[in-house]
């Protein structure tokens, strides 16, 4: 069964942001590609969904299933919801994602 996915406007503007900087401090050539690498992990959740793990403190405050996956230092967060896969961030891992994460829910 494939998986609908779904884009959150946030997690748009979170990609958004990430080729910005990509583009401004390091070359367009490199924010093209790291975007592109980006989307195709998302994308590849139509297919893999489960695949991504639970985000144990999030779920353990909000008591839904948020889940993850990873590129380089990149945390694609998402939830599953009956056939569809809804991208809700793309945030740097380097930040403090719990409280990133808490002002968005």
């Amino acid at each position: 069964m494939k998986f609908n996915i779904i884009i959150a406007n946030v997690a748009k503007a979170d990609v958004k942001e990430i080729y910005n900087y990509v583009f401004f401090n390091d070359s367009p050539e490199r924010a093209e590609k790291l975007v592109h690498k980006i989307e195709e992990c998302i994308f590849s959740l139509n297919e893999f969904p489960f695949r991504g793990h639970y985000i144990s403190d999030l779920n353990n405050l909000t008591k839904k299933n948020y889940r993850e996956i990873h590129y380089k230092p990149y945390r694609i967060i998402y939830r599953i919801d009956s056939a569809s896969v809804i991208i809700l961030a793309v945030l740097d891992g380097r930040r403090n994602i719990r409280d990133l994460l808490l002002e968005r829910i």
